[in-house]
């Protein structure tokens, strides 16, 4: 027997230039004051090796077996590691070519970068916190602050899911902009994320803070706030989104392993990067 029956692999690209989409891992946790989330991108990947999608020795190829139906048709490259100061260029780079690109890290600053160089249309921000401290330089805290100030998204197109620890200053700041109305939080997630795919303003740009989850499901983050998304919710949410033909990029970040029980965040991390990759649809 094959070695290989009864499993798939993702149509592979040795050369990001022949690629639909780009698969990167972001180990630095430089813009936190919390260490930990960059050994997350590499306790993901022995977790997504837990689920037959394996980063193999032979120049990094993704393979992976799907436990459902069907199998993958779109091409993708294993950038593997990326550097923080290189994302934003290197992100830009891909999107002139079309290509999408799904990432894990690494802190919430990580996805600063990325989305200067997707510079998308629209915003969906999966978070607890809406990281708009006003802060100078890289910081996790202040990244949506900078993006909405420095104008790479506007507020209006920005809609974020899963927030609830918001002091009043910035809670009545949010509002004013138009990024937080009077029954956010308290409406049914996929409701909020299904009317957000509907409206939004193309490409589309989703990162998931994995705080955004309950602690119960993902206790391993920097900064756990009680109250959160189910796993279940989190997984439909990251495959809807996924299987929007409108989607640029989608990141997850803030997985921090040293601060995990019993590998909960980690097997929910893993699996939310194969729901990414393996509902990706082709485009061309």
């Amino acid at each position: 027997m094959d070695e290989n029956e009864g499993r798939w692999a993702f149509p592979w690209a040795d050369a990001d230039e022949d690629a639909e989409v780009i698969f990167l891992t972001v180990p630095d946790d430089g813009g936190s004051e919390f260490e930990g989330a960059a050994e997350g991108p590499q306790e993901m990947m022995r977790w997504m090796e837990e689920l037959h999608c394996v980063r193999n020795e032979q120049g990094g190829k993704l393979d992976v077996e799907k436990p459902l139906e069907g199998g993958p048709s779109v091409t993708v490259h294993d950038a593997g590691d990326e550097e923080y100061p290189e994302l934003e260029k290197r992100a830009a780079g891909w999107r002139e070519k079309g290509q999408r690109i799904i990432a894990v890290g690494g802190d919430h600053s990580n996805t600063e970068a990325l989305v200067r160089g997707v510079r998308p249309g629209s915003l969906l921000w999966l978070d607890a916190h809406p990281d708009f401290w006003k802060a100078p330089g890289r910081s996790y805290a202040a990244g949506l602050r900078h993006l909405i100030d420095d104008g790479v998204v506007n507020a209006a197109n920005v809609k974020m899911v899963g927030l609830r620890s918001v002091n009043e200053p910035h809670r009545q700041e949010l509002r004013d902009l138009g990024m937080l109305g009077q029954f956010d939080g308290m409406l049914d997630p996929m409701y909020e994320v299904v009317a957000f795919l509907r409206d939004a303003v193309k490409p589309i740009y989703v990162t998931v803070d994995i705080d955004a989850c309950d602690p119960a499901f993902a206790p391993g983050v920097s900064d756990p706030v009680p109250g959160g998304l189910t796993s279940r919710e989190i997984i439909h949410i990251v495959r809807l989104c996924a299987q929007s033909p409108d989607l640029a990029a989608l990141d997850i970040m803030e997985y921090v392993p040293a601060r995990d029980e019993g590998f909960r965040t980690a097997s929910l991390v893993g699996w939310l990067a194969v729901e990414a990759l393996s509902n990706l649809p082709v485009l061309n």
